[in-house]
């Protein structure tokens, strides 16, 4: 991940494939799939041609089943949702989320862990990039809760009034219970 040249010829010489391939082979496999989450999160950071690669050999897929077969595992949960928002910064990629119900299984993992701050924060943070802000009731719902869960935090609130395509001003009202 910190290493621009690694992650580019990791990708090149098609390591997006055995990642995707392992974590469906080993589906049950807590450590594989974890694995996969985090080598898929490396992958996607920084590096546009990757989060291409990854969605062409099914990542978006194998991130949401990941996210659905493990759901209590906070660990998991939140790197997966770091790929939602890494994957969803490509058009095809957000459309195969989107497919995918992407935004569902990131709601559950936010409702799993209510008072976890850094689930709220990169859920928020994965519903806006994979919605632009135009988030269905259900996601609504979510950020909502995040951030009356943690109305003094600035950097979610910021990231809440993203994923509901609204400003930030507002936003810290509706933190604070007032309006709707």
């Amino acid at each position: 991940m910190n290493h621009a040249e690694n992650t580019a010829v990791s990708g090149a010489c098609g390591a997006p494939g055995g990642i995707v391939s392992a974590m469906r082979a080993f589906r049950a496999d807590r450590d594989v799939v974890f694995s996969g989450v985090r080598a898929l999160l490396n992958l996607t950071c920084n590096d546009a041609s990757n989060r291409s690669r990854c969605g062409a050999v099914g990542a978006c897929r194998a991130i949401v089943t990941a996210l659905v077969d493990f759901p209590r595992d906070r660990d998991l949960q939140l790197f997966a949702c770091v790929v939602v928002d890494n994957l969803s910064r490509d058009t095809e990629n957000k459309a195969k989320l989107t497919s995918e119900a992407a935004a569902s299984a990131v709601v559950s993992a936010m409702r799993t862990f209510p008072t976890d701050r850094d689930m709220q924060f990169q859920g928020c943070r994965a519903v806006y990039f994979l919605t632009g802000g135009h988030c269905a009731a259900e996601a609504r719902a979510a950020v909502r809760a995040a951030m009356r869960a943690f109305p003094a935090d600035e950097e979610l609130v910021e990231e809440a009034a993203d994923a509901l395509g609204i400003g930030v001003q507002y936003t810290r009202s509706l933190a604070k219970g007032k309006g709707t």
